[in-house]
C-alpha cells in the first residue's frame, strides 16, 4: 500500500478538492480486486454516493455524481467530463 508519509504527489494539483475515497486507513474496506487488479471504492463529495472505483494506485480521486454535477456545476478550476 502506499505509505502517504513518503508520498511524492503534488497536492497543488488536488485544487483544494476533496479525496472522494475513504480515509486512508479504511480504505481497505472497500477493496476490490478484478482482473488481478486491485480497486477503491470512489463516493459523491457532495452527497455521498456510490462513484465507481478507482486503481489502488491513484494518489488522489474527485468525483461528483451526475445529479449534484447538474445542480452544482464543474468545481473552478475544473473542466466537466462526459463519458
Amino acid at each position: 500500500m502506499l505509505d502517504r508519509s513518503r508520498a511524492s504527489w503534488d497536492t497543488q494539483l488536488e485544487l483544494d478538492l476533496p479525496d472522494c475515497r475513504r480515509r486512508y486507513l479504511d480504505r481497505d474496506e472497500d477493496l476490490i480486486t478484478h482482473a488481478r487488479m486491485v480497486w477503491h471504492k470512489v463516493y459523491c463529495a457532495n452527497c455521498g454516493c456510490d462513484g465507481g472505483a478507482v486503481t489502488a494506485g491513484f494518489a488522489f480521486a474527485f468525483y461528483l455524481c451526475d445529479g449534484c454535477a447538474r445542480r452544482l456545476g464543474p468545481p473552478p478550476g475544473c473542466v466537466e467530463v462526459a463519458p
